[in-house]
């Protein structure tokens, strides 16, 4: 998952080993990927790459499901107005 967000250490503290939506994701890892250019309120914005446990209940196969805004917005509550995004990247898996 590649979150946006604020550049800043305690972000990836906060957010390792929590769980989200119910206990649905964990995350295991987060790390800054790629610094940006955009600055809003003082603090530079940059992508984060986070790997997740992910666990749905009530999953349907083939039916779309809104698992990651939930996500999104339980890790944005925690910055007040700040309204973080992301979006679900490429999968890579260690050798």
């Amino acid at each position: 998952f590649l979150l946006i967000a604020p550049i800043e250490n305690a972000i990836c503290q906060k957010i390792i080993g929590k769980r989200f939506v119910d206990g649905q994701i964990t995350v295991e890892v987060c790390e800054l990927h790629s610094s940006g250019q955009t600055v809003i309120d003082g603090k530079r914005i940059g992508k984060h790459r986070l790997w997740i446990n992910r666990r749905n209940k009530n999953y349907t196969p083939l039916q779309a499901n809104a698992i990651h805004t939930f996500f999104i917005r339980e890790l944005s509550a925690e910055y007040g107005r700040c309204q973080l995004n992301g979006y679900w990247g490429l999968s890579v898996y260690p050798d």
